[in-house]
């Protein structure tokens, strides 16, 4: 019968740890060997089968200087990423561009401030998109600084500080800055909204503007003729009474939402509003064709 694992010391059980924060409690390295133990990151142990994110096992790498930046830092924050950007894990190194296996190195960069997030040091809002401007294509930049920006008119009690930054600080620390994705992240400044709440909402948004529809409005509150309020929509055109809303799988993953959604829109349309549903299939399918809808029910 194999050998049950003697426990670890109570500040080793609950995250990750560093081998040599290990051998400083007098763990050996036949226990640090043992078959309950992970082995992540050279240097770094982990109990088997917890689930943990990647940043979260790369957190003992961090030391007294290092810190995350780019898109793991951009991923802490809560921004809408596409999947390949998160592939690995970014930390960045004042001093010298740390090296290992499924981690990507950086040195710090002039426009780096550094802020605590979820119990680890991050590059703050502007700094961190900078990074992303850098291998984001420009709808995806604009997303995620939609996000950082977003100013919602609730607080979300799981994440009450929003906005993460503005519009004009990130615009401040771009100032003088000269590096490596500056073109794009200048372009993208001009198009970020602080009222967009999701990525395909960004992209649907640039989607019409590039269409020559700057009319729009983002998430505006619609209101009767007497001036009740009746509901918020994603994207309005207020002369026309229509409004443009990308519609998710909530009504496969909430019920709730779901009803919500359809007896508001039905409010609307009882008011005059026409509605252009758009589906993620259309949106990333076919671009053009939503542009024809959207102008149709315009008359445009």
């Amino acid at each position: 019968m194999p050998r049950v694992p003697e426990p670890l010391p109570p500040p080793l059980q609950g995250a990750p740890f560093g081998v040599a924060a290990a051998g400083g409690l007098g763990i050996s390295r036949a226990r640090l060997r043992a078959s309950d133990l992970d082995a992540p990151h050279h240097g770094v142990r982990a109990l088997r089968g917890r689930a943990l994110s990647p940043w979260e096992l790369a957190v003992p790498l961090l030391g007294e200087h290092r810190y995350f930046g780019g898109a793991t830092a951009a991923h802490l924050w809560g921004c809408p990423l596409p999947a390949h950007a998160a592939a690995v894990v970014h930390i960045v190194d004042p001093r010298r561009a740390p090296r290992h296996a499924d981690v990507e190195g950086h040195r710090a960069s002039s426009i780096d401030r550094v802020v605590e997030r979820s119990g680890v040091r991050v590059t703050d809002p502007p700094s961190t998109w900078l990074a992303l401007a850098r291998v984001l294509e420009l709808d995806d930049l604009v997303a995620c600084g939609d996000h950082l920006v977003h100013d919602p008119p609730q607080l979300d009690p799981a994440d009450p500080w929003r906005p993460h930054t503005t519009i004009a600080v990130i615009a401040a620390r771009m100032e003088g800055y000269r590096g490596r994705g500056i073109r794009v992240a200048r372009e993208a400044l001009a198009l970020l909204s602080t009222a967009a709440e999701s990525r395909p909402e960004s992209h649907l948004r640039l989607l019409l503007l590039r269409a020559g529809m700057t009319d729009v409005l983002v998430n505006p509150e619609i209101l009767d003729e007497r001036g009740r309020f009746i509901a918020r929509s994603d994207l309005v055109f207020l002369a026309e009474k229509v409004a443009v809303e990308y519609d998710g799988d909530q009504h496969r993953t909430s019920l709730a939402q779901y009803e919500h959604d359809r007896v508001r829109q039905q409010r609307m349309r009882e008011a005059g509003w026409a509605i252009v549903d758009v589906r993620a299939r259309a949106l990333y399918g076919d671009p053009q064709g939503v542009v024809r809808r959207v102008r149709r029910a315009l008359g445009r």
